[in-house]
């Protein structure tokens, strides 16, 4: 099955949003205990009866719970959390750069406009069999395949991206 370039880039930024979700996860669970503490303390004072009593009220918590989320307080026990995420993040980000590639060249292969390519590329009869001779729709995972090109680092990104499609991807 084939994938668009809008099917990719709306996928990535799924996974971007599913990654910003968990990293902040904190910051929703102490939203949560804030409106439900809040609202809790509201229907304390309008009663039934009417509590004024500051010992009988959530003010307290309220206030040192709004404390914890404004400062951040619990973020230093969430840094693996956020580190793992950093980490899928990138896994992300690279695999969409790995769907982008193989989608470029099969596109560019079912309009003719390959670009040059200097080396050779060897086949056997088993890999042509295995694609079932075609090369249209598979031309960018042979090409990933045989050249041995990795997206594991940046710079290996962009010596792919600049080679094959002479893109120049700048540091930032």
């Amino acid at each position: 099955m084939t994938i668009t370039l809008l099917e990719i880039e709306e996928r990535f930024e799924s996974q971007l949003k599913s990654i910003d979700e968990l990293a902040n996860f904190d910051r929703f669970v102490l939203d949560l205990c804030i409106n439900h503490i809040e609202t809790l303390n509201e229907r304390l004072k309008k009663g039934p009866p009417q509590i004024t009593n500051q010992t009988y009220l959530a003010e307290n918590t309220l206030r040192a719970i709004k404390t914890i989320r404004q400062n951040d307080s619990l973020r230093i026990q969430y840094q693996s959390i956020f580190n793992s995420c950093l980490v899928l993040q990138v896994s992300y980000f690279t695999s969409t750069l790995h769907d982008i590639f193989r989608q470029a060249f099969q596109r560019l292969a079912e309009t003719n406009k390959l670009p040059e390519i200097k080396d050779d590329l060897k086949l056997s009869f088993k890999e042509l069999t295995d694609f079932s001779f075609n090369l249209t729709n598979n031309i960018g995972e042979l090409i990933l395949k045989k050249k041995e090109i990795s997206f594991q680092d940046m710079q290996s990104i962009c010596k792919a991206y600049k080679t094959y499609f002479d893109i120049a991807i700048e540091k930032d």
